[in-house]
C-alpha cells in the first residue's frame, strides 16, 4: 500500500464486481496516519446517488499512527457500470480513492497447451478434450478459429457457457506426417478477451534398435571373438524400441549363412551351418516390448 501526504489508505482503490441488482455491498475503509507528525484530515464523500460514505463529517486532528475508520455502502437498483471517487484532504491536501462498480459479466477460461504425445504415423486419429469453464455470474459466448496445415478439427467452435458450468471441447488429429508440429488455434472469449490454444505433438516411425549392453551404441557386428570347442559363449545385447508403441519381436538366424569351425587336432576348418552353433535367446515374444 502506498503512503500519500503521510496517510495510508486501505484500500486504494475501491472495485466492486458482479453487481447484480438488489444487492448491497458495504466497503470498510482505513485512514492512517503514517507520518511523524499530527495530519488534520477531512473526508468527502462521493457525489452521485448510489453510494452512501460513513464517515465522520468534521475534519479531524489524527496524531501519528492513528486511524479514522468509514464504510462505503452501495445498493445497486440498476446493473451497470458506475464510477465515483472520495477525496481525502490532508492538510488541505486532497488524495482521490477511485470507486468502480462493475455488472455481472462471464469469465470463461481453459488450460493450454494440449499435447498429442508422441505417436506413429498409421492415419489414426488422435483426440484430446479441452474444458472451457464460465467462472462469471453471467452466460457468455465462445468462438475458435483454426487456420493451419496441420490434419486437426476441433469442434463445436461456437457456443455458449451458462455461469459456473464447463464445455468440453473435441480436438482430432490424424497421425500421418512424420516430424515435430505445433499449432496455435485462436479463441475468443466473451468477458476474457482473446487466447491462444496451443497445441502439438511428434509423429515418429516405429523401430527396433539393437544395442550394446550399456546402450550407448549400436551393434551392427556381435563379435564372439576366440572360444574353447565345445564350449559355449555368450555375448548380451539389447533390444531398443525406438517407437512410441509397443512391438512384438523375432530373431531369424541366416540359414544361409556358413560358419567355421576349427580343430586344434585338424589343421582344417570345418563348414557348419551358422544356425547349428548360434541362437539368440530369447528369440521371440508373444507378448508386445514396451519401450524403455
Amino acid at each position: 500500500m502506498a503512503v500519500q501526504c503521510g496517510i495510508k489508505i486501505s484500500p486504494e482503490n475501491i472495485l466492486i464486481k458482479d453487481a447484480q441488482k438488489g444487492s448491497n455491498f458495504n466497503v470498510d475503509i482505513t485512514f492512517q496516519n503514517f507520518s511523524k507528525n499530527s495530519k488534520v484530515i477531512r473526508l468527502r464523500g462521493p457525489e452521485t446517488k448510489h453510494f452512501l460514505l460513513k464517515a465522520p463529517n468534521e475534519e479531524q486532528l489524527v496524531a501519528s499512527g492513528l486511524v479514522i475508520n468509514a464504510t462505503l455502502k452501495f445498493d445497486c437498483e440498476v446493473e451497470g457500470h458506475y464510477e465515483d471517487k472520495i477525496i481525502v484532504f490532508v492538510d488541505n491536501k486532497p488524495v482521490v480513492v477511485p470507486i468502480k462498480v462493475l455488472p455481472p459479466s462471464p469469465k470463461l477460461e481453459f488450460e493450454s497447451p494440449v499435447s498429442f504425445g508422441i505417436s506413429i504415423p498409421d492415419g489414426l486419429v488422435l483426440t484430446r478434450f479441452v474444458d472451457i469453464k464460465n467462472n462469471g455470474k453471467r452466460a457468455g459466448n465462445f468462438r475458435i478459429d483454426y487456420a493451419g496445415d496441420q490434419p486437426i478439427k476441433i469442434f463445436p467452435c461456437v457456443g455458449t457457457i451458462e455461469p459456473d458450468c464447463s464445455r468440453s471441447i473435441k480436438i482430432e488429429f490424424i497421425s500421418r506426417d512424420l516430424g515435430t508440429w505445433e499449432e496455435i488455434a485462436g479463441v475468443e472469449l466473451e468477458g476474457t478477451g482473446y487466447m491462444e490454444l496451443r497445441m502439438y505433438g511428434e509423429v515418429r516411425p516405429s523401430s527396433l534398435m539393437l544395442l550394446n549392453i550399456s546402450g550407448t551404441s549400436h551393434l551392427q557386428l556381435i563379435n564372439f571373438g576366440s572360444t574353447v570347442f565345445e564350449c559355449e559363449k555368450f555375448q548380451p545385447a539389447v533390444l531398443f524400441n525406438n517407437g512410441p508403441t509397443s512391438l512384438g519381436f523375432v530373431i531369424i538366424l541366416e540359414e544361409g549363412g556358413v560358419a567355421q569351425e576349427i580343430k586344434d587336432d585338424e589343421d582344417k576348418a570345418l563348414p557348419r551351418a551358422l544356425s547349428s552353433c548360434i541362437t539368440a535367446s530369447p528369440n521371440q515374444v508373444h507378448y508386445q516390448l514396451s519401450k524403455i
